[in-house]
């Protein structure tokens, strides 16, 4: 088993220590996002760490949230007020109140596009993924095959060999 790193609290003690914790979803704060929250940080002179949580919806649908966990109120205020989010109360909305329990949310999944300035990433929208260097989208694709009609000229010539033989 590794060992835990000294520079990095365990979960129960960044519940304690900073119980003001405002949640977004993970994909959000990814690319631009992640600078544009750091320098936000830094320029309102803000400390935070962050954690994961597990969301899962009655409907069953499940999505990872990044948690800005904040020692002071107004602190996590300040965050949620520019960023939007949702208020995170590690006691009351985490399963059983355990430190790495799941977040039982209520009503139906509703995906998060943009929230306050920031967006989810154009890679990341609309069931998009990356797949070897192009973006394959799986919208239109119910069996999710992943198949596609803008073929790059390669996988196009590919494609009409083998329909060919």
């Amino acid at each position: 088993m590794a060992a835990r790193s000294r520079s990095i609290p365990p979960p129960t003690m960044i519940d304690r220590d900073m119980p003001h914790q405002v949640a977004l979803p993970d994909d959000i704060c990814t690319a631009h996002n992640f600078t544009l929250i750091r320098r936000f940080l830094e320029e309102q002179g803000l400390f935070c760490r962050t954690r994961s949580v597990i969301a899962i919806w009655e409907d069953g649908k499940q999505e990872q949230w990044r948690l800005h966990c904040f020692a002071d109120r107004d602190a996590a205020a300040a965050f949620l007020g520019h960023f939007g989010g949702i208020m995170f109360d590690p006691k009351r909305d985490r399963e059983n109140g355990r430190a790495r329990g799941a977040w039982r949310r209520k009503g139906i999944y509703r995906r998060i596009f943009d929230i306050g300035p920031l967006s989810v990433p154009e890679p990341l929208r609309n069931g998009t993924q990356a797949r070897s260097g192009r973006t394959v989208s799986t919208d239109n694709d119910p069996a999710g095959q992943g198949r596609n009609n803008s073929l790059s000229g390669f996988d196009r010539s590919s494609q009409a060999l083998q329909s060919s033989g």
